[in-house]
């Protein structure tokens, strides 16, 4: 009798839990499908939110790499004139060094020696101008009638002495241009330099369009995925959903025979049982 009740609990219990799975799994499979609609649009909303962040930075670092572009045009633009300067300013500085020695060398000679000529020159023209006052004094002889205001050995000595200063002023404007040249020298340096300081800031910013263009490709790669996983979502969800469709499924069944087990134990317990008896 005790071992009937006992297997009678025990079938009611396992009949009971059973049941209790049937409606957990019931209630799993309602939930599943109630909640796969709004996971998927969830997660179809993130999605577009991620692909939106991704192409509004692509489109960022586009813009960046469109100024950067820019700024490598312009400094390749000054890079150039600062190098074409640098050129005009030697020419300009091999000019003046040559034109110093022409002005304070090689004319002030050519001076020397026209003063030189010059004088060789006095020296004749006094003694013409002696022979031709002779001359002009011995009457019947000749008709030569000589006596200029200014004879030509004066007028010779004057030019002579009138290039006497031209040296002292070429020596002047060759001290001038020596300056010219050494400030020219000085300017050349600093446009050296800035040449330089152009040339590695060209190099920074090549490097940073090649950083922008990596980042750029980077990002473009993802938003195609993040893209594709969009459109992929819904079925990813339903996916799952049916997959957890056919567990609980596949529950439900195990709990089903389970409660139809529980059941016959219980109701075989409550059939009534024929004692023998023995004679």
């Amino acid at each position: 009798m005790n071992t009937n009740r006992l297997k009678s609990f025990s079938g009611l219990i396992l009949a009971v839990l059973s049941a209790a799975g049937i409606l957990l799994v019931i209630f799993g499979l309602i939930q599943v499908w109630r909640v796969e609609q709004n996971v998927s649009q969830r997660l179809v909303v993130s999605l577009e939110l991620t692909q939106e962040t991704l192409e509004t930075t692509t489109t960022g670092l586009e813009v960046v790499s469109a100024s950067l572009e820019n700024t490598a045009s312009s400094l390749t633009l000054l890079k150039t004139t600062t190098d074409n300067t640098l050129l005009t300013i030697e020419d300009t500085v091999v000019l003046l060094d040559s034109t110093s020695t022409v002005v304070g060398e090689e004319i002030p000679a050519t001076i020397g020696a026209i003063q030189v000529s010059l004088n060789t020159a006095e020296q004749g023209a006094r003694l013409i101008d002696e022979v031709l006052r002779i001359l002009s004094r011995i009457p019947f002889i000749s008709n030569v009638n000589y006596n200029p205001e200014t004879p030509l050995n004066e007028s010779i000595a004057e030019i002579s002495e009138s290039m006497d200063a031209i040296p002292t002023s070429l020596q002047t404007t060759q001290t001038q241009l020596q300056t010219a040249s050494t400030n020219i020298q000085k300017f050349q340096v600093s446009i050296e330099d800035l040449s330089d300081q152009v040339g590695d800031i060209q190099t920074n910013v090549e490097a940073m369009q090649e950083v922008v263009e990596n980042y750029r490709t980077t990002f473009e790669r993802a938003t195609r995925l993040v893209e594709n996983a969009r459109r992929d979502a819904p079925g990813w969800v339903r996916t799952v959903a049916w997959g957890s469709t056919a567990i609980l499924f596949w529950f439900g069944i195990a709990q089903a025979g389970t409660l139809i087990e529980g059941w016959k134990i219980f109701r075989n317990s409550q059939a009534p049982q024929v004692v023998e008896s023995t004679g």
